[in-house]
């Protein structure tokens, strides 16, 4: 239901592009229309690269592919925190190549679950108010179960990590979060969200227990 072959670039739309940082950086492109359903469009997701490497690439995929006067760009807040190597910060080494990115205006991780689960729980006009795009291979890979907590090898019930792995998956799925996050869904949420409502429960037949998305 929120796969959709039929999801494509409109260049008269703004572009909203979330990002996540680390040595294994992600970049998710998505769009808003007028009856504020999102799509996915594209991904970029690198490995072994920094925010330098990533401003580069993303920079070169921007200029080629989605040539947009409106671009909004979000990413991990903790983007802002000082390498201990050369004493920039990402958001700095990212505007050093010409990418201008503000920080999403939260990471508390509930509220950045929820603001996907949000448009992903509506429906407008029979449309779901998200829809991944098949660019988006990786990510709908992580969204399929790739993105998950790990279970935790102590006796008793099953438990699980307070946050999901790190992964090849976890970079574009945050990035979703941050980009959704910067075009306005954390504004909903963070007035809505209320951290002991709705709580749903853990769920998993193996090792692993998939988000709520």
């Amino acid at each position: 239901m929120h796969f959709s072959e039929k999801v494509i670039y409109n260049h008269k739309l703004p572009l909203y592009i979330g990002l996540d940082f680390g040595l294994t950086p992600a970049a998710i492109f998505l769009q808003k229309d007028v009856l504020d359903r999102w799509a996915a469009i594209d991904e970029l997701v690198l490995e072994d690269a920094g925010a330098k490497t990533l401003g580069r690439v993303l920079r070169a995929k921007i200029q080629a592919e989605y040539p947009n006067k409106k671009i909004f760009i979000s990413g991990d807040p903790a983007g802002e925190q000082r390498s201990q190597t050369d004493e920039k910060t990402p958001f700095e080494m990212l505007k050093s190549e010409g990418i201008h990115t503000k920080p999403a205006p939260t990471n508390d991780f509930a509220i950045r679950v929820e603001s996907v689960n949000t448009p992903l729980g509506r429906l407008i006009d029979g449309v779901p108010g998200l829809v991944i795009g098949p660019k988006c291979k990786v990510l709908r890979k992580a969204m399929g179960g790739g993105y998950k907590y790990r279970k935790l090898n102590v006796s008793g019930g099953a438990k699980y990590s307070e946050k999901p792995d790190k992964n090849k998956f976890s970079h574009p799925a945050e990035a979703l979060q941050y980009g959704l996050l910067g075009g306005g869904e954390g504004k909903v949420v963070i007035r809505s969200y209320n951290p002991n409502k709705n709580k749903r429960s853990a769920y998993s037949s193996a090792d692993y227990n998939e988000l709520t998305y």
